[in-house]
């Protein structure tokens, strides 16, 4: 019985600290990639709002991985506009964030390739959609992004250390992390440990 109770608490413990770790993983790293420029319109800084469209391209631009109206692939541009503010020729804007019109948000998986551009299309209200250019590589830092999937990984190299350790297939928590523990909840005696059942 004591046997039971302890590999019933293993079990507990272990998917507690694995479950609390992976939403402190996706609570940790917000999907926005932050973006300035400088737009010039026929040689003078452009002051006031323009119309502005995202895309998230390979090397080549002949692949999207994302784009702020979820439209347009291969390198297409995409179907809405995003409207910011740009003054003496400077804006920012959060790509990802859903809080502005036309913006989609931007999954991880649009930056698994190795080298992502990203490509603008500017309209200052009376030329119409021009393509900046060149497109510009993403430098490391947006890839931060993707740590928010290492609860997804299906394996890890070396050992645990501490009170759980061990290779991956093959993990154990130490007896003196569990032995002694009172349960709340729990009558000692023969049963079942129910869900409501804590370690103190």
């Amino acid at each position: 019985m004591i046997a039971q109770t302890h590999s019933a608490l293993r079990t507990l413990l272990l998917v507690s600290v694995l479950i609390f770790g992976q939403l402190l993983a996706q609570a940790a790293v917000p999907q926005l990639l932050n973006h300035q420029g400088r737009i010039v319109v026929n040689g003078v800084n452009f002051d006031g709002t323009g119309q502005f469209k995202f895309a998230l391209v390979s090397a080549t631009g002949n692949a999207t991985y994302w784009s702020n109206s979820a439209s347009g692939g291969a390198g297409a541009e995409p179907g809405a506009a995003i409207a910011l503010t740009v003054s003496k020729g400077l804006y920012a804007v959060l790509l990802g964030d859903t809080s502005l019109t036309n913006m989609a948000s931007l999954p991880s998986s649009s930056l698994d390739q190795g080298d992502v551009r990203l490509r603008i299309w500017f309209n200052d209200g009376t030329r119409g959609f021009q393509q900046l250019a060149p497109d510009q590589r993403l430098a490391a830092v947006p890839f931060a992004v993707l740590a928010a999937r290492s609860e997804t990984a299906a394996s890890f190299e070396g050992s645990l250390a501490g009170d759980v350790t061990g290779p991956q297939g093959n993990t154990t928590i130490s007896t003196t992390t569990v032995t002694g523990k009172p349960l709340t909840g729990y009558l000692s005696g023969p049963g079942t440990i129910s869900a409501s059942d804590t370690i103190l």
